[in-house]
């Protein structure tokens, strides 16, 4: 998976961990908008044949996820309330299959901010905000804002 490989080489250590989550972000929004058919073939709709759970995928996003989950420890935020037992049941158990390192709260907090960013990127490359006339940079920017808040 290009983007988890190209993600590592630039990624800085040293910075701030809110800046450190905007790179990211930007990151993932890079490749895909650079690469809209690997995007697609990862997250769109099934081919035949395809299997979007085969070992080396699963890895290669999971290897994504282990580099947000570093990212959101740092920035913590200690007023996010943990999730509910069943939940947090299940986000331990899928960071400790995965070796990521993260408590529920973390884990928790590491999917909704890929959903959003999926979200976000996946309606951009579909080109739903050029079809309503908005600038998706102006619309990014604001939700870098409020997932680094």
């Amino acid at each position: 998976m290009i983007f988890s490989v190209r993600l590592r080489l630039p990624f800085q250590r040293d910075r701030g961990a809110r800046a450190r989550l905007e790179e990211v972000a930007r990151a993932y929004q890079s490749w895909a908008l650079a690469q809209p058919h690997r995007y697609r073939l990862l997250y769109g709709p099934s081919l035949p044949g395809y299997d979007a759970h085969a070992q080396r995928l699963v890895e290669a996003a999971q290897a994504s996820m282990a580099v947000l989950i570093e990212v959101l420890d740092g920035l913590g935020d200690p007023a996010a309330p943990p999730p509910g037992a069943p939940l947090a049941s299940q986000l331990s158990a899928w960071a400790r299959k995965h070796s990521l390192g993260a408590d529920p709260a973390t884990a928790l907090r590491a999917v909704l901010v890929w959903s959003r960013l999926h979200g976000f990127v996946s309606l951009e490359i579909a080109g739903n905000y050029a079809s309503m006339n908005i600038d998706p940079d102006q619309v990014f920017e604001i939700q870098l804002a409020t997932l680094t808040a």
